[in-house]
């Protein structure tokens, strides 16, 4: 489902890019075409309403507010506060750089596409989730190379994260185009070239990681305080036994972190690109952190 919730999102966005091109000098009227011709040529969307278009007098930019999105098959609405794309660049019809954010993804707990998670979200506490999307990239063709410049995935109640990546040695055309869905070794091939250069991560709790605990301690007839007391040992155990530097440090990051869960960030900056292909292949875990100049901190 969230494969399914990614594509209606792609779907509505590759509508949002197409409008983009045209707002600085096409009517509102010929944006609002362009979106439901989107729409009508969707193997997903059955139907899209919303309450306001607008589009940006200098940037160009192209903004959806109050949409309600029917789905084919999916009996419930996906009802979205806010929708828009800031910057667009495209390269031979494919999108190479974009700036784009998606505010207030509603779902009810007992929503079809939260169907695997039911009772996972209703044992955690929750009602549903309001999700929203801030998105920067720029893809490099011509180099293989793509940098996630601002990745912002949140969630008011649940908690936040943040994520840059910069991978080398990536054709995301064929993937994006689903070239591979029916060559499966052909798909591993291409993903075994890619190689990361840089990973910046952080994660901030508000109540998820808490939430989660506290479950896994009912499921196992502890307190809380016990169930973490019980992973915190384990980590100390296994830090104890760590050679290097950077894996203690990370497990005890990951402690403190269980400890009281607030803040945690990883960082690896190889001085080399890595093939992520090789990371499965090492045995050592020092060896990754070692080869991805790999730090976790909390």
């Amino acid at each position: 489902m969230l494969k399914r919730i990614f594509l209606v999102l792609a779907g509505l966005l590759v509508g949002l890019m197409g409008a983009y091109l045209v707002a600085s000098n096409i009517s509102k009227k010929r944006v609002a075409a362009q979106l439901q011709e989107t729409v009508a040529e969707s193997d997903l969307i059955e139907s899209l309403t919303y309450g306001k278009l607008s589009t940006g007098l200098l940037s160009s930019s192209v903004r959806l507010a109050d949409l309600d999105l029917r789905l084919k098959g999916i009996e419930d609405p996906v009802t979205i506060g806010e929708m828009q794309v800031n910057d667009i660049v495209l390269q031979d019809d494919f999108p190479v750089a974009a700036d784009l954010w998606v505010e207030g993804l509603r779902l009810h707990a007992r929503h079809s596409l939260l169907a695997p998670w039911h009772e996972a979200l209703s044992s955690l506490g929750y009602d549903g989730v309001d999700i929203s999307l801030r998105l920067r990239y720029l893809y490099d063709p011509a180099q293989r190379k793509f940098a996630l410049e601002q990745c912002e995935l949140s969630e008011p109640r649940m908690g936040r994260l943040q994520l840059d990546l910069a991978l080398h040695n990536i054709n995301l055309a064929p993937f994006l185009a689903h070239d591979y869905r029916e060559s499966p070794l052909a798909a591993l091939g291409a993903f075994s070239l890619i190689s990361l250069a840089g990973l910046d991560a952080d994660y901030q709790d508000k109540s998820l990681a808490r939430s989660f605990i506290d479950h896994q301690a009912r499921q196992a007839g502890m307190s809380s305080g016990q169930y973490v007391d019980g992973l915190v040992a384990d980590l100390n155990q296994r830090s104890g036994d760590a050679a290097e530097a950077p894996v203690r440090e990370a497990l005890e990051a990951v402690a403190r972190f269980l400890r009281d869960p607030d803040r945690i960030t990883v960082k690896a900056a190889p001085q080399t690109a890595v093939a992520l292909m090789r990371l499965f292949l090492i045995n050592d875990v020092g060896d990754v952190f070692d080869q991805l100049n790999l730090h976790v901190s909390s």
